[in-house]
């Protein structure tokens, strides 16, 4: 199909002036199609649970990571996974996902990034008071 025809059929026709490989072995010119009617992609956000686990983990000693977690032992096995120190649960509190961000306000001058914060006595004393000792 010729770009007039594309064209005729709705298609926006971009030549994008390079030369990409056309899987024998040759080149082809790069042409980008959009479908009539697509206005790009769409940002859909994803539904928050209304409830799950704020957890507070990190390596002994260490920072401290504040989150999350509608399915806690997979977000522990990948914090786990991308992490080089052995993670430990200090504590955990189920409630919304307005407590983790009530938590991270409450400590931000802690905050070392992101949801990582130094461990403060005041995060330390959360802990303990989570764990009712």
């Amino acid at each position: 199909m010729d770009d007039a025809e594309l064209i005729a059929l709705g298609y926006k026709v971009e030549r994008a002036g390079k030369m990409v490989p056309d899987g024998n072995g040759g080149l082809i010119e790069q042409v980008i199609l959009t479908p009539p009617g697509y206005s790009g992609p769409v940002n859909v956000p994803r539904p928050q649970p209304a409830s799950g686990t704020i957890y507070f983990v990190g390596p002994k000693g260490g920072p401290i990571k504040i989150g999350f977690a509608s399915r806690l032992e997979m977000r522990l096995k990948d914090l786990r996974t991308m992490n080089a120190y052995e993670l430990i649960i200090h504590a955990t509190v189920e409630g919304p996902p307005k407590m983790e961000r009530d938590y991270h306000k409450q400590f931000s001058e802690y905050r070392l990034h992101g949801e990582w914060f130094e461990p403060a006595s005041p995060i330390l004393a959360e802990i303990t008071r989570l764990k009712g000792e």
